[in-house]
């Protein structure tokens, strides 16, 4: 997180202001884990102005000092309060002077006045170092408006931040490079080391649409949470997160998020379009986790009397009706008014017993009637409008499928149903078929149409069944000793008591945790390469995550350990998919900006991004480890402790039990 202080130089009234932020702001923004500079920073980097403008609209938080009226605070202030309506935490130093000798300078100007700030001791700022990081922590995740601006105005929107700091070329490229090649946990890589720079936002908006697209559904929730953090009432991260919450079956926090967007005063109608179906989705599923019993009828009655058919319905409605072009919500909301219609006919004692009278129940059946008239009227309309709109010879799968379901709502013959099907699947991918056959089978949980629904089913493809992933399991251990290494770590004499607790650790996971699982780890001689192995013996597949290519990885990596380990080391790359970080140590262009960082522990960062990229709901690290630093950044004792910071489960396997000779282990 980036932090821009707004504060006086020097001493000025009496104040040592360069005082106050080396004992005050610099120890609470880095007990709060915020980078923060003034504009003492770009004195000598161009423009100071532009520079100024970019900071203050940029960075996520502002910190003001109003202790006196100093016109450089107020101007960089008003600026902050006109771009951004949150995260700008005022300051100011206590009034030492009696009140009768207090003028005008010594009040806070009548524009903020009502605006709170945290007053510290001039004389002894240190004494508000807790007072303030607390502010600062509460403001980091805090969704109110501080901005008189923004709260007089609440349609005004926040400029386009990437107008500002668009994403380097080069970083879009790693993207677009990472995504084509199917390297996800390359993406999770790019979006947390964009967090690092003033460009964020549109850095993570890029990674977050990429993931979103590609259907990793955990590293995208990730992701654009992690924008959403800075900016919450972001419009298109609130959208995004509706139905990436929604796919990984939190309705509850889809709905929170799909709330907020609605809430936008910019939203446009097919925005709210689309929030408003995606709430609709999820009235859809609780009514489906309803749809319990040992036979149709008593699904049936469970759903009418829950009436979320009913509400999913009329906000699909409302949805199609923000938005005609909208056929989706449309299409969803004349499914269920159709189905309900299906229900109550079916089960006509339970929809009375539902209503004070039977007068009551008849007039609720005929407005849904006369709703599912409309609807099977207009959304015929909306998608003839959509099929005259295509360019001549093109072919739009999704919109195919969605006349199928008309079809299957409005056509006479299930026959015909069926063949359009059959016509609009031809050569789809396994999830569009799964997602279609699911509007089918809704049909089926609940015993409508029995006839069309078998017709229908019967002209899909075979359903694939691929095994869910139970577990993610990321290794990080220790190389080979070099010879001749002063203090041994892992002598080659200690292989087998090495592989013996790496296999130990990996069948504990399988039995505690049954089902499909996945390895990540590295390709280094000793550890990495052991952990494979033990893999392999036990139907594990492993993905091998490489630094560098695999010549000047065997160089850096393999070699030392002897022929027998550089032979081992190519059979494993044939056996298991291979990953490259970078041709070289070099950091990537869009970051030689960042110090203390290197490819070491870029690759850890990006093994653990590897794990949560592949939706497993267990990730866990096994670390062959002797519990010390390592030979330099990026070694086994960063990634133990990533991985803590991040919640994985961790088995450490501790060297000094592991291996035998204890008199090596007594060295380390």
């Amino acid at each position: 997180m980036q932090a821009f202080v707004v504060r006086p130089f020097g001493i000025k009234n009496g104040i040592n202001f360069d005082n106050v932020h080396e004992k005050l702001i610099d120890p609470a923004l880095k007990g709060a884990e915020i980078n923060g500079g003034t504009t003492g920073s770009i004195m000598e980097a161009g423009n100071i102005r532009a520079d100024m403008f970019q900071l203050l609209l940029l960075a996520d938080l502002v910190i003001a000092d109003i202790s006196i009226h100093n016109a450089n605070v107020f101007y960089e202030l008003g600026i902050r309060h006109a771009l951004r309506p949150r995260q700008t935490y005022l300051i100011r130093a206590a009034v030492t002077k009696l009140k009768e000798q207090q003028g005008p300078e010594d009040q806070v100007p009548f524009d903020i006045a009502t605006d709170r700030y945290l007053q510290y001791d001039s004389n002894s700022p240190e004494a508000s170092v807790a007072a303030l990081l607390q502010g600062l922590k509460e403001t980091k995740t805090g969704t109110t408006i501080d901005s008189p601006v923004f709260r007089s105005l609440p349609r005004l929107r926040e400029p386009d931040h990437s107008q500002l700091s668009p994403v380097p070329g080069e970083f879009a490229n790693d993207v677009d490079l990472a995504a084509s090649r199917g390297e996800t946990g390359k993406l999770g890589l790019l979006a947390y080391e964009a967090g690092w720079f003033l460009w964020q936002t549109g850095g993570l908006r890029l990674v977050g649409r990429t993931q979103f697209d590609q259907r990793l559904m955990k590293s995208a929730r990730q992701t654009w949470e992690k924008l959403r953090a800075v900016y919450p009432d972001d419009l298109e991260a609130n959208l995004k997160l509706g139905t990436v919450y929604q796919k990984l079956g939190d309705d509850k926090l889809s709905d929170q998020r799909l709330q907020y967007a609605l809430q936008c005063p910019t939203i446009s109608n097919q925005e709210r379009a689309e929030a408003l179906a995606l709430q609709a989705s999820n009235e859809k599923v609780r009514a489906r986790r309803l749809a319990q019993g040992s036979d149709a009828s008593t699904r049936r009655k469970a759903v009418l009397r829950s009436q979320l058919y009913d509400k999913a319905a009329g906000l699909y409605r409302k949805a199609f009706e923000q938005d005609l072009n909208h056929y989706y919500s449309g299409l969803n909301a004349l499914c269920l008014t159709s189905l309900l219609l299906d229900m109550i006919a079916a089960e006509r004692d339970t929809w009375l017993q539902m209503f004070d009278t039977d007068e009551e129940a008849a007039g609720h059946e005929k407005e849904i009637q006369v709703s599912r008239n409309e609807l099977a009227a207009s959304l015929g309309m909306s998608l003839k409008a959509a099929v005259s709109q295509l360019q001549t010879g093109s072919k739009d799968l999704w919109l195919e499928i969605s006349q199928a379901d008309y079809k299957f709502l409005t056509a006479s013959r299930d026959a015909a149903v069926a063949s359009a099907y059959t016509a609009a699947l031809s050569g789809a991918k396994p999830l569009t078929i799964d997602s279609a056959r699911a509007q089918i089978e809704i049909y089926q949980e609940l015993g409508a149409r029995a006839s069309r629904v078998d017709a229908c089913l019967a002209s899909f493809p075979p359903r694939t069944q691929t095994p869910a992933l139970a577990q993610a399991i990321v290794f990080t251990g220790h190389m080979l000793d070099a010879p001749g290494r002063d203090k041994p770590r892992f002598p080659p004499s200690e292989e087998a008591n090495a592989r013996s607790a790496i296999k130990k650790a990996v069948s504990d996971l399988l039995v505690s945790i049954p089902g499909q699982a996945i390895g990540i780890a590295g390709g280094a001689c000793g550890g990495d390469i052991l952990f494979h192995e033990v893999c392999a013996e036990l139907g594990v597949p492993t993905r091998v995550l490489l630094t560098l290519p695999e010549g000047p990885f065997i160089a850096t990596s393999v070699k030392h350990g002897g022929p027998d380990w550089v032979k081992r080391f190519n059979a494993l790359i044939k056996s298991a998919p291979v990953q490259i970080l970078g041709e070289s140590e070099a950091l990537p262009p869009w970051m030689r900006e960042r110090p203390g960082y290197d490819v070491w522990q870029r690759t850890n960062i990006w093994l653990l991004e590897e794990a949560v990229s592949t939706g497993a709901p267990v990730q866990t690290l096994i670390a062959l480890w002797d519990g010390q630093s390592g030979d330099g950044p990026g070694g086994t004792k960063h990634l133990v402790e990533m991985a803590q910071q991040r919640g994985l489960s961790t088995n450490i396997l501790l060297t000094s039990v592991v291996f035998s000779d204890l008199a090596v282990a007594q060295k380390v």
